[in-house]
């Protein structure tokens, strides 16, 4: 057949070392390995003389190419050694790759363990180890000795504390500490990935964390994942240098700490009666129907009212608002508030607020899970760029606050809740912050401040001022509180309190009240005056804005609820510690807010205990000014 040279000409298969290729006219090739190839040719000079070189291999980068960077755990021996390698670096890299992102429904499939940037890592198959493998490997993950390093710690510890696998000692969180110095400058929606590209100082590409939707079975995949979990050691470094310039190792301590009560809430979840709440649902469908009813009577043509748009000019165009001169701007619920007077208003926003309640409802029951029959939110420990929580499937936090909607929510048999929320802490901040005599003493005194802001707009005494005047008043200091000017008090007040207020009583008000707290307006103008781009919560969180003078709302708001989020955040380090002692489950946090689920015979000591420990975490902040918490022990949310 002649040379090699001759393959070329006839795109004829031919062997070179360990390769066959395959040519065709139209360059077109494959390469299929063989074991069975001619070992005396030299197809390294073949190769070369076809121009081919990019085929040719040093024998150096062959054997890079094979060298694993993991290794699997097969005995108990390998743990040990394991175990020693990390006590003796301090650090623990942590990755867990598992088929799917819930921990109540999915399993874990290796768990990636690094001991050093130039050790491989240990993988562990987790369909493989023995329970007797768990029971060490937990006792090795909850060492005080090491510092485990996490991509997402609130992810993995929820599927290793569903295997059985406790976490415990110190830990660090990439993503949490992205979020802590990313301080509200962009989007929490942002990911981990943009970020880091933000602050740190070196190109992480070699980093990924885990998709299951491109899990593969194959060397070069593991390979990837090892070299990811050996990257967050450096990622580490460079981030604990970012914290250390800005001063928020405090913050940074905190919110790692309470990655472990976010994971005790994931799993716990809370109980709902669901059969209660379809009924409740049924029942509100059905006077929702009839509102519709009326409101597609009430116009003579077909009119789609869920559209603002439509539903406004269908109003306008109505003679019984045409014939009064009443021009509607928009159909908000402060707009039509003013029109109650007409029966067509008052179903269009009864309409409104079951459909509403309807909404929240339904959200609640599709995340009833099948096997437990609970609810297992999804929280995030930094949702707000003030530091508090948010919550998702179902968000909690927008659960109408109607008896008998809250009322579902029930603790399981021969358990109780116990409920345990912050008295007007937002106010006690602020006197703190601001330190403001007069604020200082009211608190001191056990008055209630919303009372005593109302005697004080209305001149009157406290004992003579009226629920609607208490309400008003507490609209007011909210409204204050986040730097509002009157217009924008009006507004507040009767979207969140039903409150009707003119402009002129809105600035009356509002002078009453600085006259009465001068050290709160002087802490006010202070901040303003000096605003630059970031300002701080007492606890030392930072808030950051790319423009030199901030939103005044945000501006003034930020310390006060951030600090809030850290008086919040270190009572659930201390409640879940005590825990397994207490023998609750942690099962919602909303707010200033916090829910046990406990034998019915410790409700009492438990509540108890629970108040002291929240109080406790709020004088830490709030050293001038007393903490109070309400607690109720019930059957349910109501």
């Amino acid at each position: 057949m002649g040379g090699p040279d001759s393959v070329w000409m006839w795109s004829l298969p031919f062997r070179i070392a360990d390769t066959i290729i395959v040519f065709k006219f139209d360059c077109y090739y494959q390469i299929i390995k063989l074991s069975n190839c001619t070992k005396n040719f030299n197809g390294r000079k073949n190769l070369q003389r076809l121009g081919m070189n990019y085929f040719v291999r040093s024998t150096n980068m062959k054997k890079k190419q094979r060298k694993n960077n993991f290794y699997e755990v097969k005995t108990k021996t390998d743990i040990l050694n394991l175990v020693k390698m990390a006590e003796k670096t301090g650090f623990l890299a942590i990755q867990v790759e598992t088929s799917g992102k819930d921990p109540l429904c999915d399993d874990i499939v290796n768990i990636w363990l690094g001991t050093g940037e130039d050790k491989p890592v240990a993988m562990i198959n987790m369909l493989d180890i023995h329970l007797s493998f768990r029971e060490k490997l937990g006792t090795f993950l909850c060492s005080n000795k090491i510092i485990k390093i996490f991509y997402d710690s609130v992810s993995d510890v929820t599927f290793l504390k569903k295997y059985g696998i406790g976490v415990g000692g110190k830990t660090f969180d990439v993503v949490i500490a992205l979020n802590l110095l990313n301080a509200g400058l962009s989007s929490n929606k942002r990911s981990a990935g943009d970020l880091m590209e933000n602050y740190l100082e070196n190109n992480y590409s070699s980093f990924f964390p885990i998709d299951v939707k491109k899990r593969s079975i194959n060397s070069e995949y593991y390979n990837r994942i090892a070299l990811s979990v050996k990257s967050l050691f450096s990622i580490r470094r460079n981030l604990v240098k970012k914290i250390k310039f800005y001063d928020i190792v405090d913050t940074a301590k905190l919110e790692f700490d309470c990655t472990g009560a976010v994971v005790n809430l994931s799993l716990a979840g809370i109980s709902i009666d669901a059969r209660k709440m379809k009924a409740l649902w049924r029942r509100g469908q059905k006077k929702c129907n009839d509102k519709e009813g009326e409101i597609l009577d009430f116009f003579s043509e077909d009119v789609n009212f869920h559209d603002s748009v439509s539903l406004k000019k269908a109003l306008n165009y109505h003679r019984d608002f045409r014939d009064e001169g009443i021009r509607f701007k928009d159909t908000k619920r402060s707009t039509l508030k003013n029109y109650t007077q007409f029966p067509i208003i008052k179903s269009i926003m009864a309409y409104r607020q079951i459909k509403s309640i309807l909404d929240s409802m339904s959200k609640v029951l599709e995340c009833v899970n099948k096997e437990t029959g609970r609810i297992h939110p999804i929280y995030n420990q930094m949702g707000a760029v003030t530091g508090r929580f948010s919550c998702k499937r179902p968000p909690l936090q927008a659960i109408p606050k109607f008896k008998e909607v809250r009322a579902c929510f029930v603790a399981g048999q021969g358990k109780k809740f116990v409920i345990a929320d912050y008295s007007q802490i937002e106010l006690r901040i602020a006197a703190q912050i601001s330190g403001d005599k007069n604020m200082i003493k009211a608190f001191r005194d056990g008055v209630d401040f919303h009372s005593l802001t109302a005697s004080i707009i209305s001149e009157k005494a406290i004992s003579d001022v009226t629920d609607l005047e208490r309400k008003s008043a507490k609209a007011v200091n909210f409204g204050i509180l986040f730097g509002m000017q009157p217009k924008g008090l009006v507004t507040y007040a009767m979207k969140n309190y039903g409150v009707e207020m003119s402009i002129n009583e809105a600035t009356a008000f509002q002078n009453n009240f600085f006259d009465e707290y001068p050290d709160l307006l002087d802490w006010g103008d202070d901040l303003i005056a000096t605003a630059n781009s970031q300002t701080k919560t007492l606890g030392g969180r930072i808030r950051r804005w790319h423009k030199s003078h901030p939103p005044l709302t945000e501006l003034l708001n930020t310390p006060i609820q951030g600090t809030a989020a850290d008086i919040i955040k270190r009572a659930l380090v201390e409640v879940s510690g005590r825990l397994p002692r207490w023998k609750a489950l942690l099962v919602a946090c909303i707010h200033d807010e916090i829910i046990l689920e406990v034998d019915e015979d410790k409700a009492d000591s438990v509540g108890e205990q629970l108040i002291e420990v929240m109080e406790n975490a709020g004088s830490y902040y709030l050293p001038d000014v007393p903490v109070v918490v309400d607690m109720d022990i019930d059957d349910n949310w109501s």
